[in-house]
């Protein structure tokens, strides 16, 4: 190898060959190289209006299992941020019925037994429901991705169950 072939790695290294059409073949991909690699910036930007570069990244080294408790927790919070439909459904429910129902004895109960009952259980549900909302309110903003990211990170406090 040559001095100048040390120098330049694009250089043609197989210059002892007699095949013309690979010497060929070799040249035309080196000047299309070298144009590729001359072009002023001027002529690469000229039908770019706004170029915006967006690389920077943060790397996150965490243990397997802490992981799995963060996300774990998580997922808890996610579920409980859902409870308060049940209790919602469940007050329709009773609602409906309380209001368009007329009770009748049924076997060994009387129907005023009976109206007591779903009344006891609508004001159940009514309890049920308060204590959900309470519960969504107290942590509504600590389901996000953002303190998801910060509990990952180390950069918030774990949030309590």
């Amino acid at each position: 190898m040559n001095k100048e072939a040390k120098m330049n790695p694009t250089h043609n290294l197989d210059e002892h060959e007699n095949t013309p059409g690979e010497g060929f073949q070799r040249n035309e991909k080196l000047n299309l190289k070298k144009k590729i690699f001359s072009e002023s910036p001027d002529d690469s930007q000229k039908y770019i209006a706004n170029s915006y570069k967006n690389v920077s990244t943060d790397e996150i080294i965490i243990t397997r299992d802490k992981l799995e408790n963060i996300l774990l927790k998580h997922l808890k919070r996610v579920d409980k941020a859902k409870s308060w439909i049940a209790p919602l459904t469940l007050l329709i429910t009773l609602l409906a019925t309380l209001l368009t129902t007329s009770f009748n004895s049924y076997e060994h109960l009387p129907a005023a037994t009976l109206q007591a009952l779903f009344i006891f259980f609508f004001i159940a549900s009514i309890i049920w429901l308060i204590k959900d909302i309470v519960d969504y309110n107290s942590i509504r903003k600590k389901i996000s991705i953002d303190e998801l990211i910060g509990m990952i990170t180390n950069h918030q406090e774990e949030i309590k169950k």
